[in-house]
């Protein structure tokens, strides 16, 4: 099966600025997607040339291991700017513009509207939505010809705490259905709770790429005993200790989603290690981007 998107050594330039530096990366099918990474990092400019309205300097690009023509993108269904929509009219009428615009017919509209929770209000004006309301419909508008890829730049954007979790909770569902998500967020905790892989980029260039579930597979254990030393000994022949590295004040245990607490306790007891301190710390997309973030200064 072709991935759903291949970029290869992309690269756009605004005269001194850098804004896409050699980016490579792939999207397979079914994933939910995050590009990760602050304002300025390169995520629009990005999403733009793979939409078609960027043009790139040099790289390539394809949709559905084929190419990026207008067959293609009829395949995509994106937010990429503030969407315009009447304010005056309501959304059944606001979707059948856009419909008419996409040449979709009116068949979905119903059915999209239901997806995004905006059925009972489909016959209220626009303007009388609130924001995250607006953004539902945006994502409808999005979904009018049932597209296999759904593109949103920063979809939670200017939402409150309400919005930011209607919109997630409406991203996942989309999910489940069976569509491929691609977003472009700065928020951390967003691309953690609704994103299966992510890559982290700046200034352009992309520091990291793997997968959400890489971050849950490995915890850390921090632990101590009076004797150190034998705690350490003990910890590295246990199965399931990835690393052990002591701190000033603990032992900090890299440990696998196979290993729980209680099953490293009752090993050490075993080994005859009496643990005084056992606390679980579970690894957080916002830790790893820190750690991503430092690496990259360093090598620089």
């Amino acid at each position: 099966m072709h991935n759903i998107l291949e970029i290869n050594q992309l690269h756009k330039r605004y005269k001194r600025i850098h804004a896409v530096d050699g980016l490579t990366l792939s999207v397979k099918p079914g994933q939910v997607f995050g590009l990760l990474g602050p304002n300025g990092s390169g995520k629009t400019t990005t999403l733009g040339i793979v939409l078609g309205v960027i043009r790139s300097n040099s790289g390539q690009y394809t949709w559905f291991g084929k190419d990026h023509s207008h067959a293609a993108r009829q395949k995509l269904g994106a937010i990429l700017e503030t969407p315009s929509f009447y304010p005056y009219l309501n959304a059944v009428n606001n979707l059948k513009i856009i419909a008419r615009i996409k040449g979709v017919g009116n068949g979905r509209i119903d059915d999209t509207l239901k997806q995004v929770g905006l059925y009972d209000r489909r016959f209220d004006a626009f303007k009388t939505y609130s924001l995250g309301m607006k953004q539902r419909l945006a994502i409808a508008a999005a979904l009018l010809s049932d597209p296999e890829v759904l593109i949103l730049d920063e979809p939670t954007n200017g939402l409150d705490p309400q919005g930011i979790a209607e919109i997630r909770q409406l991203i996942i569902e989309i999910a489940k259905s069976g569509k491929t998500i691609i977003l472009a967020s700065h928020l951390l905790d967003e691309v953690q709770k609704v994103c299966s892989h992510f890559a982290v980029l700046q200034n352009g260039k992309k520091l990291y790429e793997g997968s959400v579930e890489e971050l849950k597979a490995s915890d850390e254990m921090v632990v101590n005993a009076e004797n150190r030393d034998q705690l350490k000994r003990a910890a590295e022949s246990i199965d399931g200790v990835i690393s052990v590295k002591e701190t000033d004040h603990h032992i900090l245990l890299k440990v696998s989603e196979t290993l729980n607490a209680e099953e490293l306790n009752r090993q050490l007891m075993d080994a005859g290690v009496a643990l005084n301190h056992l606390t679980k710390k579970q690894n957080s997309l916002e830790q790893r981007f820190l750690e991503i973030l430092s690496q990259n200064q360093s090598n620089n």
